[in-house]
């Protein structure tokens, strides 16, 4: 996941001078390794495939989601 990180802060800022602060820091230091280790786990509300994503966007923009939703191929 850095690399992708640092390719999108790269890129995403060409003709700046200097990149915005906060790309340059994550946002929630050790994060990842704690999502990495199992120590947190992402509140999953419900799993749509593909063909249901508007449904899925339209429950988030509502509120009635009690967590993320994903959507799969």
């Amino acid at each position: 996941m850095g690399s992708l990180a640092s390719s999108l802060t790269t890129s995403s800022f060409q003709g700046l001078e200097k990149p915005p602060a906060w790309s340059r820091r994550p946002a929630c230091p050790g994060g990842f390794r704690l999502a990495g280790s199992g120590a947190i786990t992402p509140a999953i509300d419900r799993t749509y495939p593909l063909t249901q994503a508007a449904a899925a966007v339209r429950r988030l923009a509502e509120g009635r989601a009690r967590g993320k939703a994903v959507i799969g191929s």
